[in-house]
């Protein structure tokens, strides 16, 4: 009995599995369908620059062919003396400081040009002199006294310090140099330096700069999504970087003289005004480059002096207005970051003491004078002031009245 049950049992299952295998059999072509999302791209290949950084002291040319300023110990220019001219007939006057350098010096304010992109770039520069009056350009600096019946000027764009090498190899350092003494070197052949006897151009390249290029970041926002660049915080050290670097930058200054010439041709020429101009261009090397500009790494702010308890200060409000002052800010372990510079030295970290006082921040400078180089303030001096609050670095400048 036993076994005619189980046989009829086997019998059910084998039917059932037949029903069900031949029902399988019936959709044995199943598609799986899943939209996939294409998260995003950005583009890596970023063309930016920094474009010349020198005031226009750098192009400002005080022309004294027969040394009256030193003659006459500086008579003629109030607050200054004849220590703060150099002994030559073609001067400019300087910002950049440092050992030797002078008020008015023989050579001009550097001009610093730097990549802080992440592709390389040629770049082209062009220098002239216009409105030269009755005053005649030269384009030899050994042979400018010969000439007696004319007023003669000679400037020159000093080589300084040229792009280096290709990071791929590329021999960029002995090209540049190439084109840049191929373009008119020295006057006298003895010195890289570029003669301003008309408008001459050169175009150089650069490379990229491994300590900018290290700084771009991947970031997302809800407004642009997905973009790529130097974050607002390491703007600063971007530039630092690029202008450090000597693959990826240019520097030159500008030097001139005047021939002796006569009477007659100098009085002449007073009434001349020449203007010494540079221009430049730039390209990216690589194709697909997106242009773009670095992002503000200062926001414009008011300084002014306080009296906190005996000690003078600065305070420095969000806005470049008396009135406003830090949204939130209530605390001095708020500020991050702070600094001070003396007129156009170097930016020093010595603060005496940091306050907050209703949403302002107090920086005092009394114990700090000596590391930035000063020991008391003349009418004209400035005091930079740099503090970082909530990731954003505000920059206010006091002078002195």
């Amino acid at each position: 009995m036993f076994k005619k049950n189980l046989k009829r049992f086997v019998a059910i299952m084998l039917t059932a599995a037949m029903v069900i295998g031949s029902s399988a059999m019936a959709y044995a072509d199943p598609q799986y369908n899943y939209a996939g999302d294409v998260e995003g791209w950005v583009n890596k290949k970023v063309f930016t620059v920094l474009v010349p950084t020198a005031s226009a002291n750098a192009l400002k040319m005080l022309i004294d062919p027969q040394k009256l300023i030193k003659d006459t110990a500086a008579a003629a220019k109030e607050g200054l003396s004849a220590n703060d001219f150099d002994d030559a007939t073609v001067l400019f006057p300087r910002t950049e400081t440092g050992a030797g350098i002078k008020k008015f010096s023989s050579t001009s304010d550097s001009i610093s040009m730097a990549n802080v992109g992440t592709v390389s770039v040629n770049f082209t520069i062009a220098v002239g002199i216009t409105d030269l009056g009755t005053i005649v350009l030269s384009d030899n600096k050994t042979t400018i006294n010969n000439t007696t019946d004319k007023a003669v000027l000679f400037v020159e764009m000093l080589k300084g310090t040229l792009p280096g090498n290709n990071s791929s190899g590329v021999d960029w350092a002995a090209d540049n140099l190439t084109k840049w003494r191929a373009v008119g070197a020295g006057g006298t052949g003895t010195t890289d330096a570029i003669v301003v006897s008309q408008n001459k151009s050169v175009t150089l390249s650069a490379d990229v700069v491994p300590a900018v290029k290290n700084l771009y970041k991947v970031s997302w926002n809800s407004t642009e999504e997905y973009t790529y660049g130097i974050p607002k915080t390491s703007v600063s050290t971007a530039k630092i970087n690029a202008y450090a670097a000597t693959d990826g930058l240019f520097k030159t200054q500008f030097s001139g003289t005047t021939n002796n010439g006569d009477l007659v041709a100098w009085r002449d020429a007073k009434a001349s005004q020449p203007k010494l101009s540079l221009t430049y261009s730039f390209e990216a090397v690589e194709d697909g480059a997106d242009e773009k500009d670095l992002p503000a790494d200062t926001v414009d702010a008011y300084a002014n002096v306080q009296d906190f308890g005996g000690s003078t200060g600065y305070v420095l409000l969000t806005k470049p207005s008396e009135s406003s002052t830090f949204e939130g800010l209530t605390s001095a372990s708020q500020i991050t970051g702070y600094k001070l510079k003396y007129n156009n030295g170097s930016y020093v970290d010595v603060i005496d003491k940091v306050m907050v006082y209703n949403g302002m921040v107090g920086i005092t400078y009394v114990n700090a004078k000596a590391a930035l180089g000063f020991d008391s303030l003349s009418a004209g001096d400035k005091i930079t002031v740099q503090v970082v609050y909530d990731d954003t670095t505000y920059e206010a400048v006091y002078t002195q009245q």
